[in-house]
């Protein structure tokens, strides 16, 4: 399995662009990866629901037309992400050799902490607390969450059993992810799935760490 559960993987290395091509790969429920090839770009499209971008390599420029039809060009890099409104026809086209993840929130947005159709980058959000864990809610859209975890030293620990399935991603410093008891190490850029029901225990190996965590449709066993 080239995403296994329970153990760290590199979503990027894996998905390594090839010369004038596109390639999908569905991760998990809702969640899609996109490798494009530099030059390429994504058929223009309209969707009736809001999903999230966020770019794991490389350098790509969206556009999305306005009610008028007038478009507006913006650039994404490594950590950056973005809303993609309803309604609205988008291009994607990359600058570079660039590797994308593709996360549905379906028909509606409860929260998200950008507005709709701006480029944020993911990795400034949230902050370090002296000797506490702070989360951010980056998005809520009552099918899934996103959300960025910034542990202050390695006495912060988040422990809990899972409800709904989760994507880790690594963003700073390194921490050891213990799922059903058995310890991985997650650096930055490595990537987890682990599935509802599974005992989790997070903390740094040492310093600070910054994770980011995809959850899952509600209600959802896969």
């Amino acid at each position: 399995m080239r995403y296994p559960i329970g153990e760290v993987f590199n979503l990027a290395q894996l998905n390594q662009p090839l010369p004038s091509t596109i390639i999908q790969e569905q991760i998990m429920e809702g969640v899609h990866i996109y490798s494009l090839g530099k030059g390429t770009s994504m058929s223009p499209e309209a969707f009736g629901f809001y999903k999230m971008l966020f770019v794991k390599q490389g350098k790509m420029r969206i556009t999305i037309k306005d009610e008028r039809g007038i478009p507006h060009m913006q650039e994404l890099n490594k950590y950056d992400g973005i809303v993609t409104p309803t309604g609205r026809v988008i291009v994607l086209e990359a600058l570079e050799n660039a590797v994308y993840l593709e996360v549905m929130l379906g028909q509606t947005v409860n929260h998200t902490i950008k507005e709709i159709g701006e480029v944020f980058s993911t990795a400034a959000l949230g902050e370090y607390k002296h000797g506490n864990r702070s989360t951010v809610n980056v998005i809520s859209s009552g099918f899934v969450d996103v959300t960025i975890v910034c542990f202050d030293q390695n006495d912060c620990v988040f422990e809990r059993e899972l409800t709904r399935n989760i994507m880790i991603f690594g963003y700073e410093g390194e921490g050891i992810v213990e799922v059903d008891g058995k310890k991985q190490i997650l650096k930055p850029d490595d990537s987890m799935r682990i599935m509802r029901g599974s005992h989790i225990r997070m903390y740094p190996t040492t310093g600070q760490l910054k994770i980011g965590c995809y959850y899952s449709p509600i209600n959802k066993n896969k």
